[in-house]
Formats: C-alpha cells, structure tokens, sequence
C-alpha cells in the first residue's frame, strides 16, 4: 500500500509518460497534441481516461447540476447506441448511476454520471510492468472515442437549447 504522497507520485509519472508515449503517434496522424477531454464543445458532456490499481477505462462522462441536462444527453446518446457499440464491437459498458473514484471513497465528494466506456480489467496504475498495456488500450481506445465522437458531434449537440431550458 502507499501513501497518499507516493501514490501521487505514481500517478504524476504514470500521466507523463502516457504523454511522451502519445504526443508524437498523435502528431503522425494529424491530430492536436492534447486529447479532447474537457473541450468538447457541450457543456457537462467529457471524454474521460480513468485508471486505478484495479482496471483502466476510456468513455463518454455526462455530468452536470442539472440532473435533466444529463439525462437527455443520456437519451441522445443511447439514441446513437448501435453506432457507437458497433465501432468499439459490443464492449461499452453503459451505465446511468455510476459514482466517481471520489464518490467511492470515504469523504463522500464525488458524485453519481452517466458514463459510457470501455473497460480493460486487471491493469495497475501503481505497476510500472502495466504502463505499456494500459498506454496501447488507452491511445487506441481515446483515438477511437474522439473520431466516432468528431463524427456524431452535431448531432449530440443538436436541440441543445432545448436540453438548457429544461433546467
């Protein structure tokens, strides 16, 4: 087990070398250095690298104040369900009540999203001997993700007022 401090650590290296690892196989094909992540362009609406001493996940996070805005981005999503299960092959996991990593812990802080993903089970954060495995399943995996998203942006965002009046 580690310290707070040390696993800090960890994880600072870890996300550092996941970005010398990915920086220039992102430039050969063209794409912007940083991922999309947080600059979608909808609000509450994210691409999300999660990974623990347990498993790694890529996906789809939908999380607002706005229970409503959640919820029809949810249904927007679900309503482009076969498009988006065909091209990860059937392995996203959908899942409407999903607590964050804080919402797990003790303090309580974290909060229930929606989040579409795709999940690699028995890779470590904490192994430096996993880093490589959860590098390849991370770049391919968020490649994918961010393409099918840039293909079906519009029409995620499409009625969007409609979603922000409901609130």
């Amino acid at each position: 087990m580690y310290s707070k401090e040390e696993a800090a650590l960890i994880r600072k290296k870890f996300w550092s070398s996941f970005d010398k690892f990915s920086k220039p196989r992102r430039k050969r094909l063209g794409k912007h250095s940083a991922w999309m992540l947080h600059n979608t362009g909808i609000k509450a609406f994210n691409l999300k690298f999660d990974a623990n001493n347990k498993s790694v996940q890529v996906g789809f996070e939908i999380a607002s104040k706005g229970i409503q805005r959640q919820l029809k981005y949810y249904e927007k999503m679900q309503s482009l369900k076969s498009l988006l299960d065909e091209e990860f092959d059937n392995q996203l996991i959908w899942n409407d009540h999903y607590l964050t990593e804080s919402a797990r812990l003790s303090d309580g802080q974290g909060k229930e999203v929606f989040r579409i993903y795709i999940e690699k089970e028995s890779l470590n954060l904490h192994k430096e001997d996993d880093w490589n495995q959860i590098f390849e399943f991370f770049y391919i995996q968020m490649t994918k993700l961010e393409d099918w998203f840039m293909e079906y942006k519009d029409i995620i965002k499409m009625n969007e007022e409609e979603i922000f009046n409901d609130e």
